[in-house]
C-alpha cells in the first residue's frame, strides 16, 4: 500500500529552532522531499550542520563530503569521521543531536519500522557499499537534471536496505585526529585560494606531505585535493542558488581557475553544468512532492 501524502513530521519530533543557532534550515527543511512505500527521501543540497531530533522512523543517511561529526545519543557522546560516499544507520527511537563541521550535501532516507524489520536497535556508523553509494550518486546526479522518477526512487530504496542488511558488523569508534581537522578548516577559510598539499600538512602539525596525505585518505575515503575541489564545488553550488552573480565571477570566488574549469569540474563530479543547476528547482529550494 503506497504512504499518503508526505508529512514531514512523521518520522521524527523536532528539538525547538533545531539548527536556528547555526542560521541552517533545521532537519524538517529540505528542499527535495519524496515519498516511497515505507517512508521518505530528502535531498539537501546545501546541507545542515546542526539539528536535534526523536526518531519515529529508522534513519539512513549518506554525505557526498567527508566531514567531523558529533553525536549525542541518549547523553553518550561520539566524535567520529564520516568518510566520503559512507552512510550510516540510526534505529527508531533514537534520540540525537548531530553536530558537523560545516554543512553540506546530504541524503536522508527514512524507514518505517512498522513495515520493514528487521533491524538491530543499534546505531551503525561508516559503512560503505559502492552499490549504495552508486545509487545515491545517481539520485544526486538525476535530481540536479530534473528527471528522478518514482522507480528509480524505490530502486534507491530496495539497495540501502539490502547494503544495510549485508553491512559487517559495527566499526569500534573511532575518534578523527585533531590535526585532521586543522587541514579542513584551512580548506573552509582558503579554498578560493591555491592550496598544495605541503600547506595543508603544515596545518594539520607540520607533518610530512607523504604522511598526512595517507592519514588523510585513510580518514576520509578520498585525497586532500579531491576534497579541495569538491569543496569549491559545493561553494560554487551555494553561491549559484543564493546569488545572482554571473557564473564565470562565481567561478573565481569559489577558486576555480575560470568558468570553462568549473564546468568541467561540475560535469565530471555532478553530471550537470553550472548554469543547469541554477535552473534546476530542487537548487532553487522548490520542493518537488510525490
Amino acid at each position: 500500500m503506497a504512504r499518503p501524502p508526505l508529512n514531514i513530521d512523521a518520522f521524527a519530533e523536532w528539538a525547538p529552532e533545531s539548527g536556528a543557532r547555526r542560521g541552517v534550515p533545521p532537519l524538517a527543511a529540505a528542499p527535495w522531499q519524496a515519498v516511497h512505500d515505507s517512508g521518505y527521501v530528502l535531498y539537501y543540497p546545501q546541507g545542515f550542520s546542526r539539528a536535534e531530533v526523536t526518531l519515529h522512523h529508522h534513519l539512513i543517511g549518506i554525505e557526498f563530503l567527508p566531514n567531523l561529526v558529533t553525536l549525542d545519543l541518549g547523553g553518550h557522546k561520539i566524535n567520529t569521521v564520516v568518510p566520503a560516499d559512507s552512510f550510516y544507520f540510526v534505529p527508531a527511537g533514537a534520540a540525537v543531536s548531530i553536530e558537523k563541521a560545516y554543512a553540506c550535501e546530504y541524503l536522508l532516507l527514512t524507514i518505517d519500522p512498522a513495515m520493514v524489520g528487521g533491524f538491530e536497535d543499534v546505531m551503525r556508523e561508516r559503512l560503505n557499499d559502492q552499490a549504495f553509494a552508486t545509487a545515491a550518486q545517481g539520485i544526486r546526479r538525476n535530481l540536479l537534471q530534473g528527471t528522478v522518477t518514482k522507480d528509480e526512487v524505490s530502486g534507491l530504496i530496495t539497495t540501502a536496505l539490502r547494503a544495510l542488511h549485508h553491512a559487517p558488523a559495527p566499526l569500534p569508534k573511532t575518534h578523527p585526529d585533531a590535526r585532521l581537522g586543522q587541514s579542513l578548516r584551512l580548506v573552509g577559510e582558503r579554498f578560493m585560494e591555491k592550496l598544495s598539499v605541503e600547506e595543508l600538512a603544515r596545518a594539520a602539525g607540520n607533518l610530512s606531505p607523504v604522511h598526512f596525505a595517507h592519514l588523510f585518505s585513510a580518514a576520509f575515503g578520498i585525497s586532500a585535493h579531491q576534497y579541495l575541489m569538491q569543496y569549491r564545488v559545493h561553494q560554487a553550488r551555494r553561491l549559484l542558488g543564493e546569488t545572482g552573480s554571473r557564473i564565470a565571477d562565481i567561478a573565481y570566488e569559489a577558486g576555480f581557475c575560470s568558468q570553462a574549469h568549473m564546468t568541467e569540474v561540475f560535469r565530471r563530479r555532478l553530471g550537470v553544468s553550472p548554469a543547469l543547476i541554477r535552473q534546476t528547482p530542487v537548487c532553487t529550494q522548490k520542493t518537488s512532492l510525490w
